[in-house]
């Protein structure tokens, strides 16, 4: 067992003691009305992507820090629970994180992860019709994303991007067709710069000031590279 450390914490939504799980009733429609509130106009399946989506995303980036910083896995699952005026959800980590073989952190922050987004899904499904199928392709994007964000902070990029793919080798993070992945784009006067290739759809467009985001998966893979080029250029113009 070790203790964790602080610096690695830092920015993290954590709970507050006591907080009750996400997967409650009252909970899961206060984080909804939060989650559409910052994005007016969202449609309810949105609402239910966008918090199933942020509430992996902060775990999956929390246990990839501590994994590449630390060389330390989770001995148990993580909780995502009642958020706060700041965030529709928050996290609370295993109380006890080890020190094991390369391999098995890895299978451990899946595990970590996979067993509060089956709650949380099946919590979605009943309160919004939120699809299962979508809802893991989501999981999946959002395991790649936090890794992405990790890694970057790291300086240990490519290695985050190769565990995160690893850990979605298998169902139900693994899908047949257009599965999550990882591209680069060129960056003028920089180094090529990684984005996330989405599985899945946040539904983002849904909302009032919405659009289909670069990397959907409803737009052709020729066109998100398109416009993550143009937005590259953009931004070193």
């Amino acid at each position: 067992m070790t203790s964790l450390p602080q610096e690695q914490l830092a920015g993290l939504p954590l709970a507050q003691p006591g907080a009750a799980d996400l997967t409650d009733p009252a909970a899961l429609r206060r984080a909804l009305k939060v989650t559409e509130a910052g994005a007016p106009g969202l449609d309810a399946r949105g609402q239910a992507c966008f918090l199933l989506g942020r509430s992996v995303f902060w775990g999956a980036l929390a246990l990839m820090r501590l994994h590449l910083a630390q060389g330390i896995a989770p001995a148990g699952a993580l909780r995502f629970a009642a958020g706060t005026e700041a965030h529709a959800a928050t996290l609370e980590l295993p109380a006890a994180f080890v020190t094991v073989a390369h391999g098995a952190r890895l299978s451990a922050i899946r595990d970590a992860l996979l067993a509060p987004a089956q709650g949380l899904i099946a919590a979605l499904a009943q309160e919004t019709r939120l699809g299962e199928a979508g809802a893991w392709r989501n999981v999946s994007d959002n395991i790649a994303s936090g890794a992405l964000w990790a890694g970057r902070a790291l300086k240990r990029e490519e290695e985050a991007m190769e565990e995160a793919l690893a850990m979605l080798a298998e169902p139900p993070l693994a899908h047949r067709t257009r599965p999550t992945g990882f591209v680069t784009v060129p960056c003028p006067g920089a180094a090529p710069r990684a984005f996330l290739r989405r599985a899945g759809c946040c539904r983002f467009y849904t909302a009032d000031a919405g659009k289909v985001c670069a990397t959907c998966v409803l737009r052709a893979p020729e066109e998100q590279i398109a416009v993550l080029q143009a937005e590259v250029e953009a931004e070193t113009a």
